[in-house]
Order: C-alpha cells, then sequence, then structure tokens
C-alpha cells in the first residue's frame, strides 16, 4: 500500500469513527454499552471509535445494526465513499428502503446485470 492510499485509509477510519461514536451517543450508550451489545470490549469500541482501528465489514455491519445505520450512513464524504461514487448511490439506498426483502433481492439481481452490461459495451462515440 503506497504512502497516499494509507492518509485515505486513516482518513476513513477517523471519520467512520467520528459517526460511529455520534450514533452511539444519540442512542445514549457509553462506549461499555455498545461493546456488551457487541460483544467486544469497551476498549475496542474506543480504538474503533478513535479511528486507531480498522475493523471487518462484518463488525462494521453489526455496529450498523445496533446503530442503526447503513454503509452508506458511515462512508458517505469520506476518501473512499468518494472514490467509489457511494453518495451516488444513496437516492436508489433510499428507494429500496420501502421494498420487502423479496423485492430487494430482486432489484439487486437486475443492478448487477446491468453492471455487467455496461462493462462490456463500448465506450460512448465508439462507432
Amino acid at each position: 500500500m503506497d504512502r497516499a492510499q494509507k492518509i485515505r485509509e486513516n482518513e476513513t477510519n477517523v471519520a467512520v469513527g467520528k459517526r460511529l461514536a455520534f450514533a452511539r451517543k444519540q442512542k445514549g450508550w457509553s462506549q461499555t454499552e455498545l461493546g456488551e451489545r457487541l460483544d467486544v470490549s469497551k476498549e475496542t469500541v474506543s480504538r474503533i471509535e478513535s479511528g486507531f482501528s480498522s475493523t471487518s465489514l462484518q463488525r462494521l455491519s453489526e455496529f450498523c445494526t445496533a446503530l442503526d445505520l447503513t454503509f452508506l450512513d458511515l462512508f458517505r464524504g469520506t476518501p473512499i465513499a468518494n472514490e467509489h461514487r457511494l453518495d451516488a448511490m444513496q437516492p436508489l439506498v433510499d428507494a429500496m428502503k420501502t421494498l420487502r426483502p423479496d423485492q430487494v433481492s430482486f432489484v439487486l439481481r437486475g443492478a448487477m446485470d446491468l453492471v455487467r452490461l455496461v462493462k462490456t459495451a463500448p465506450p460512448p462515440g465508439d462507432d
């Protein structure tokens, strides 16, 4: 990993940690209480919230579930989100919140089919 990637990753860890801490405080929970809900130590919660420690997507998913957040809530405006254009997906995520689980699966399968199709299409203007 080059220096620029490390800087982006650290900035993202700090931004995500701040959002997790904010959501936890909004619920009125201490780090100890959140840790107990997630079966992790207060120190683990503290390291993640401070950005000193990154964590797995599985663990982030558990934080999101406990704190009623989405991944987009966590990553919005971060260097990684900007790099991967995650903010542009927000309208789709919002629209999908009203769907049943089977409908969400259907939309996601269709979206993946569209992505595969777009990847194989020639660039515009290549006639």
